[in-house]
């Protein structure tokens, strides 16, 4: 069992994973409005409680250099974007659940 978050740009992910406990776990895309997936990751990585928590990108940027930019901020994936199956397939064995 998991609980999944939304957010309908890069600020409002931040603001969502500053409040409460933790996530486990963080899929964000490359590409969103407000705050890029990029600066996403750099500002909750610089957060004392926030960075230890794991993230992967899910994205149609999946460019080497975007790939390599991602990894190089510490995701554990960069998945081009797929059909639904095989993208909840990936998400959950990266989750754990």
């Amino acid at each position: 069992f998991c609980e999944v978050l939304e957010a309908g740009d890069g600020l409002a992910a931040a603001e969502a994973c500053s409040l409460g406990p933790a996530p486990t776990f963080v899929v964000t895309d490359v590409a969103m409005p407000k705050l890029d997936g990029f600066a996403l990751i750099k500002l909750l990585k610089g957060h004392p409680t926030l960075k230890n928590v794991s993230f992967a990108f899910l994205s149609a940027k999946a460019a080497p250099q975007d790939v390599m930019t991602g990894i190089g901020l510490g995701a554990r994936q960069f998945m081009q974007k797929a059909t639904m199956p095989e993208m909840v397939a990936k998400i959950r064995k990266l989750a754990g659940v």
